[in-house]
């Protein structure tokens, strides 16, 4: 009868997990060594399943007794264990037994034990960071005679020496003992170094560090020592902040002086780390210095520059380059630029003409064996060029002519080493960071300059349209498609040039699109889509694009029929999801989300050739549509609805317990819950002809406010229009609810739906204004509904560079509710109808029945708007989820627990955030999909395209959107219903309702809660999650459990 709701499988994992447990326990008891060692190396899988305290401290338990008793190689398997856990090691409550069972080893006469021991005890260092046993016996391994033992017993002294201040503070001395002692090797003296990189909690033993590495630089020049040395020092002053300047000096001091050449690396990577973060402490001397010394060494003497570039001179080479990083991580800061004093004109002149210069001179050599060695200086150059655009704070006129001598740059390289062989992979790196700067600059500098911006994307798209396949050609493609939104404004590329690309590879059967990875095709395909945003595709066009395809297999087809639905192009998706869904039927799940696919491109294909008409009165938003595009709209209106019901239907098919598919769901059933809504305000509209207002109107806005209310209300189209208001309102509702959930989804899908939530609310409030002409609204309330004209500027600071030129596909929904604000600004929509300024009352009607026509005209053009599909819809790059665990609880969901009345009921409340992120997108679709290459091709399949978005703009494949910073638990004790239990004496019992915020600790939060039950009977109490992540905003993300408790009275258990 009273089933506990356990939307989190709560009994269920518990089970499991002892089940596991059990399994695991029994192998490790096992005569056989085989089955033990198997049951160890498990370990780390289940926890990750079953990430719990309770668990893991059985299961941490368990390995210690192994580790105490087993054998060496059982060890080593454990200490990797503790390796993989170590995110989970805090969650051990019996840690002293568990530290006791491995200390326990360390007291064996056998130095191979004892080696794993200190390896292992060193692994969970930040659970036991202050335990004086494990530091004895750290400091008394550093005194052994055994050179491996010593070795580890550092490595060890290094993790507890990060963790504990006291431990540092004890073993400072000895280290310094041991490199002072000419007995002490070489390689052990250096590795002691990495002991005082970590000391820095205390401020005088770090100043006495220091004094000390300096003193060593003079006893002890071996270059492995000086270089360990020297990063040490740099450490040390990253950390205390106040020996900044001083450690510069010291580093250009052995730049210069040191012929070495891998002391000289050494210090140009320390340099590189200072100027990251702490470019501001160099001080103006030091900055100067180091621009004179690296620009002079390689301008003075020709034949020396001449051997860099023609030659490949190793050495000199990574000298330049590490040289030429470090003033890109100098200039990359903007402190530099804000005190002018720090980095004077003459010297910025100097970098860039220096930069120019190398860029010049590789660009004029012919291709040859050097063009890795040339590629990589010119992206160095490239980087320090573009840092100085985008950080300097130089005169207008200055900043043009530093612009203008940028873009010439990046002309005369593409110009001139366009088709050059790239087959390396750090080849391939450097052109894509060259790449990725012209995109950061033309993003940056558009509004600056267009006309350079527009030098730059014409420079590109040159090179695209010439079709010549080569290693750069997929980065070109790449480029173009970051450089999407810039290229449509300045039309720097056209949908013709593009197709008469398409022509050509045709008729010439060059491999341009024909690649048999279908990247360059995917991303083609992307740009044309990008281009022609808005605009119907013609007959001809669907056949030149279809022809492009036909030797690919269908997962190619997939991908390119999910870009063609981001970007609107609905009719040409559903012909390629035709040709996919007639290969399904082996697959069913894959077969439903075809299918879906298909009627639900085929609904939106109704109303895509009326976006011809937005575009003809972007200009004009006010006109009237003809009585006979009205007819065809509502008709394509039903036929959408129509067919949206038939793909809903097929997408609920494959729901199933691996994938839910709530976004999908969701989100299609709001975009048929719009149309509905729209087709049923179009119907409220036509109730002017049949029932207008009352002729007496004017006396209803003289008469008392109550009494003007109920006879508004007795008019038919006002109260028809209210209910439209309300159903848009709680379609934006709806929305935002959507939104909050969608933690994991991108800020493009993110955007696309508070764009659909805006479009409603605008909406709702113009049909409010009908329904009740003559009340007057707050300036507060109405402007909270506009929307800036240009909002891909607005988004492009809090989008990162990957996202910010998909903004193109809103284009048009961003348009119209702009168009929406104005009118309401120029006092044309949402004003009061005044009764005292129309004469009679014909005039009054009139004046309602403008506001009316105008409402439909609103209402025509967010129909016709563009519907992109957000990128959510098809997959998440993060996917980040909760696993919760509720205790006590019933032994089976059918019972419920027991609870006094007199004493508090305490429910502990923990869980785990569990981010299963990868390098490729999650998939959001049906399982198997992806095999659709694999089973009806021989092209093989690749991992998923990033839904247009390039790598040119990317720094890590692993993105993260957002993280889990708190988790906000809301509880709920609803009084439930039974036999005994009357109606009033249930709504007489309060609902008990508690929240608590949690900081996450390594992804696991933990709670309790205690409830007072002042009423005896049955409750069921429901807990609900939510994340808050860094930026303080809260995500419903779920996941809900609920349990039934029985709250008995004291006197009846007696």
């Amino acid at each position: 009868m009273f089933q506990s709701l356990s939307i989190g499988g709560s009994i269920d994992s518990s089970i499991d997990a002892n089940l596991v447990l059990t399994d695991l326990d029994k192998n490790l008891r096992s005569p056989i060594i085989g089955e033990q060692c198997e049951a160890i190396v498990r370990f780390p899988t289940v926890i990750q399943r079953y990430p719990f305290p309770i668990f893991i401290n059985s299961a941490a338990l368990k390995l210690s007794e192994v580790f105490r008793n087993g054998s060496n190689f059982q060890r080593i398997l454990i200490h990797q264990v503790m390796i993989d856990c170590e995110n989970h090691l805090n969650k051990i409550m019996s840690i002293d037994e568990f530290v006791r069972n491995l200390f326990s080893v360390s007291y064996m006469n056998d130095p191979i034990s004892r080696l794993i021991t200190l390896r292992t005890l060193g692994s969970i260092a930040g659970v036991v960071p202050k335990n004086k046993s494990i530091h004895h016996f750290i400091r008394t391994s550093l005194d052994s005679k055994n050179e491996d033992e010593v070795h580890d017993a550092i490595e060890t002294s290094v993790r507890y020496a990060v963790k504990s201040q006291e431990f540092a503070e004890s073993v400072y001395p000895k280290i310094i003992s041991m490199i002072e002692n000419p007995k002490t090797l070489m390689i052990t003296k250096i590795k002691l170094l990495e002991v005082i990189n970590n000391i820095h909690h205390n401020y005088m033993i770090a100043e006495d560090a220091r004094q000390k590495l300096i003193s060593f630089l003079g006893k002890y020049p071996d270059k492995r020592f000086v270089c360990e040395d020297l990063h040490t020092l740099t450490s040390i002053a990253a950390s205390a902040v106040t020996h900044i300047s001083d450690q510069v000096r010291l580093l250009i001091e052995y730049y210069i002086n040191d012929p070495r050449c891998i002391v000289r690396l050494s210090a140009l990577k320390d340099l590189q780390f200072l100027a990251c973060e702490n470019a501001h402490h160099w001080g103006k001397d030091s900055i100067i210095q180091f621009v004179e010394i690296v620009v002079d060494n390689f301008t003075q003497n020709n034949a020396f520059f001449s051997q860099i570039i023609l030659n490949s001179h190793a050495k000199k080479h990574r000298l330049l380059c590490e040289a030429l990083n470090v003033l890109s991580q100098l200039l990359g800061s903007p402190s530099i630029f804000i005190d002018q004093s720090l980095l004077p004109n003459e010297h910025l002149s100097m970098i860039i003409s220096f930069s120019i210069h190398i860029i010049n001179q590789v660009a004029m050599q012919k291709s040859s064996k050097t063009d890795k060695v040339q590629i990589l200086l010119v992206s160095k150059c490239f980087a320090i060029l573009t840092n100085i655009c985008l950080h300097s704070n130089q005169k207008d006129k200055e900043m043009s002519q530093i612009l203008q001598k940028t873009t010439d740059a990046y002309d005369y390289f593409l110009m001139y080493k366009f088709n050059s062989k790239m087959k390396d992979r750090e080849s391939r790196k450097a052109l894509c960071s060259i790449f990725r700067c012209l995109v950061s600059l033309c993003h940056s500098k558009r509004n600056h300059n267009p006309r350079l911006i527009m030098q730059l994307t014409e420079s590109v798209c040159s090179i695209f349209l010439e079709g010549s396949v080569g290693s750069w050609y997929p980065m070109i493609c790449e480029t173009i498609a970051s450089l999407a939104t810039l290229i449509v404004e300045n039309e720097s590329l056209v949908s013709t040039d593009i197709t008469y690309l398409f022509k050509n590879d045709n008729k010439t059967k060059k491999p341009i699109l024909n690649d048999p990875t279908g990247k360059i095709t995917l991303t083609t395909y992307s740009i044309f889509f990008q281009i022609n945003v808005g605009k119907p595709l013609t007959m001809d066009n669907i056949n030149m694009l279809n022809c492009g395809l036909k030797h690919h297999n269908l997962w190619i087809y997939y991908k390119v029929a999910r870009e063609a639905m981001r970007f609107s192009h609905h009719f040409f998706a559903t012909t390629l999801l035709k040709k996919i869904r007639r290969n399904m039927e082996p697959i069913e799940n894959s077969f439903f989300w075809i299918n879906s696919l298909t009627r639900i491109t085929e609904a939106e294909s109704f109303l895509g050739p009326r976006r011809s008409w937005h575009n003809s009165a972007l200009n004009c938003f006010e006109q009237m549509m003809t009585p006979e595009q009205e007819k065809e709209l509502e008709e394509d209106l039903s036929g959408a609805i129509r067919t949206y019901t038939e793909g809903f239907t097929h997408l609920k098919a494959t729901v199933s317990n691996s994938n839910p598919m709530r976004f999908q769901c969701e989100f299609i059933k709001l975009r048929m819950k719009y149309l509905q809504a729209h087709q049923h305000f179009r119907q409220c509209c036509k109730l002017l002809r049949s029932s207008p207002l009352p002729t007496s109107v004017r006396n209803i806005q003289s008469s008392s406010g109550f009494n003007q209310g109920d006879e508004l209300s007795k008019c038919r189209i006002v109260s028809s229009m209210r209910k439209c208001a309300q159903e848009f309102r709680k379609i934006a509702m709806c929305y935002s609810a959507l939104f909050q959930s969608s933690f994991n989804a991108d800020l493009n899908s993110l955007t696309n739906i508070q764009l659909l939530q805006q479009c409603c609310f605008i909406l709702a409030e113009v049909i409010d204004n009908l329904s009740n002409p003559f009340q007057e609204r707050s300036n507060h309330r109405i402007n909270s509904l506009f929307v800036p004209s240009q909002l891909d500027d607005s988004m492009r600071h809090q989008s990162s560079e990957n996202d910010r030129n998909d903004i193109i596909e809103h284009r048009q929904l961003v348009d119209v509710c702009f168009m929406i604000s104005e009118l309401v600004r120029n006092n044309k929509l949402l004003n009061t109808i005044d009764p005292k300024k129309y004469g009679n009352n014909q005039s009054l009607l009139n004046a309602f029945t403008d506001q009316v026509k105008l409402s439909l005209c609103c209402s025509n053009r967010l129909l016709i708007a563009s519907a992109p599909f957000p990128r959510f819809y098809f997959q998440s790059i993060q996917a980040i989820s909760i696993k919760l665990e509720l205790s006590p609880q019933p032994r089976s969901n059918a019972e419920f627990l027991i609870a006094y009345q007199s004493v508090h009921f305490v429910l502990n409340v923990e869980g785990v955030v569990n981010n299963k992120n990868s390098s490729s997108s999650t998939k959001k679709t049906p399982t198997n999909i992806h095999k659709f290459g694999n089973v009806f091709e021989s092209v093989p399949c690749l991992p998923s395209l990033n839904m247009q978005t390039s790598t040119i703009s990317k720094t890590n494949d692993k993105r993260v959107f957002r993280k889990a910073s708190k988790i906000l638990l809301v509880l709920n004790a609803v009084p439930m219903q039974s036999g005994s239990l009357n109606e009033s004496i249930l709504n007489s019992q309060p609902i008990i309702t508690m929240q608590s915020i949690v900081v996450l600790t390594n992804d696991y939060f933990q709670t309790q809660f205690l409830l007072p039950f002042k009423h005896s009977g049955f409750f069921n109490i429901t807990v609900e999650v939510s994340i808050i992540d860094e930026n303080e905003a809260q995500w419903k993300t779920g996941p809900i459990q609920s349990i039934i408790v029985k709250v008995i009275e004291e006197h009846k258990v007696i």
